[in-house]
C-alpha cells in the first residue's frame, strides 16, 4: 500500500472512534405523579355531555346508597332500584332494577310506579257499571260503588249509588251516603260528622289517653270507627251507648247530660259540654244517628 493510501485509511479509522462516543438512547417510564397530571389533564379537555343520564341505580355524587347488583346491606338500594333478599335465608340480598308499568311483578317495591296489580306493575284500572269488583285490585269507577253478594266471598258487580228508601248494607251504597235500618235516607244537617269534630273531638274523647285508643272498651279514634262502636253498641249496665231516635235512653246522653244518673262515671272527665254542644248531640240522636 502506497503512502497516500495509508494516511486515508487511517483518517478513517479515527472518524469511526469519534462516532463510537455516542449515548444510546434510553426509554424512560413515566412516575404515578406524571401519570395522575396526565389522566387530569385529559379530562379537563375532554368534551362533557350534561344532559347525560346516570344508569339506574346509580348512586349520585356522595351517596352511600347500593347500585345494582351491589350488596343491599348495609345501606340500602339507590332509587329506581330494589332489595332482592334470598327467600330461603331471608338473609343478603343484591339491588335489582325497577321494572316499568306492563311488567311482571310481585310486590309494589319491584315497580317504578309503586304499584303491582295482580302481578302486573300499574295502578289497578276501575271498572264500569255491570262490570265485575273486587276488593281495592278491582275497584269501580267514581260513581259507582261495589255491589258485594255476601255469598260470593267479596266479590260484586259495579252498580250507581242507590235512591233514598232503596234498600243498603252500608253508607256508600246510598247516594245520600246515610244507610240506616237498611234504608237510604237524607243525610240530615245533623251528622255525626259534625258531632264527631264539634264535641267527641273538641272535648278531649279523642285523645290518646282518652278514647282514642281502647279506654272503656270504647275506640273513637276515626270516624267511622266512633259511629260503628257507639251507635247500638252496648256499654255500662246493659245500657246502649247510642239509641236511634231516642236521646234520653241512650248511654251517650246520660254520661254527658247534667243532673242525669248513669253508670260510670260522666263525661268528660275535663268539664261539662257547653249548652250548644248538648243541642247539637240530642238532635244527631233524635234524627235517628245518621252518618
Amino acid at each position: 500500500m502506497n503512502h497516500s493510501r495509508m494516511m486515508m485509511a487511517l483518517a478513517l479509522l479515527a472518524g469511526c472512534s469519534q462516532t463510537a462516543n455516542v449515548q444510546p438512547l434510553v426509554r424512560h417510564e413515566p412516575d404515578a405523579a406524571t401519570m395522575m397530571m396526565s389522566v387530569a389533564d385529559d379530562a379537563a379537555v375532554a368534551p362533557s355531555n350534561p344532559d347525560a343520564a346516570a344508569p339506574v341505580g346509580t348512586p349520585d355524587a356522595g351517596s352511600i346508597c347500593a347500585a345494582i347488583t351491589e350488596a343491599c346491606a348495609p345501606n340500602g338500594c339507590c332509587t329506581g332500584t330494589y332489595c332482592v333478599v334470598n327467600v330461603y335465608t331471608l338473609e343478603g340480598g343484591t339491588c335489582r332494577a325497577q321494572v316499568a308499568d306492563g311488567e311482571a311483578c310481585h310486590g309494589p317495591e319491584q315497580c317504578l310506579t309503586g304499584a303491582c296489580t295482580d302481578n302486573v306493575c300499574g295502578a289497578p284500572v276501575c271498572h264500569a257499571q255491570g262490570e265485575p269488583c273486587y276488593g281495592l285490585a278491582n275497584p269501580c269507577c267514581a260513581g259507582f260503588f261495589c255491589d258485594v253478594d255476601p255469598n260470593t266471598y267479596g266479590m260484586g258487580f259495579c252498580v250507581p249509588p242507590k235512591a233514598i228508601g232503596e234498600a243498603c248494607r252500608d253508607h256508600v251504597d246510598c247516594a245520600s251516603g246515610n244507610c240506616f235500618d237498611n234504608a237510604c235516607v237524607e243525610r240530615s244537617a245533623v251528622s255525626f260528622a259534625r258531632v264527631y269534630s264539634e264535641i267527641l273531638v273538641s272535648a278531649g274523647c279523642t285523645n290518646g289517653y282518652c278514647h282514642g285508643t281502647s279506654a272503656g272498651d270504647l275506640s273513637m279514634r276515626t270516624v267511622d270507627v266512633a259511629y260503628q262502636a257507639l251507635v247500638r253498641g252496648a256499654g255500662c249496665g246493659d245500657g246502649i251507648r247510642v239509641w236511634p231516635g231516642n236521646p234520653t235512653e241512650s248511654l251517650i246522653w246520660q254520661k254527658v247530660a247534667p243532673n242525669v244518673a248513669v253508670c260510670g262515671n260522666k263525661m268528660p272527665p275535663n268539664g261539662a259540654l257547653t249548652s250548644a254542644q248538648l243541642e247539637l248531640l240530642a238532635a244527631w240522636i233524635a234524627a235517628g244517628a245518621p252518618m
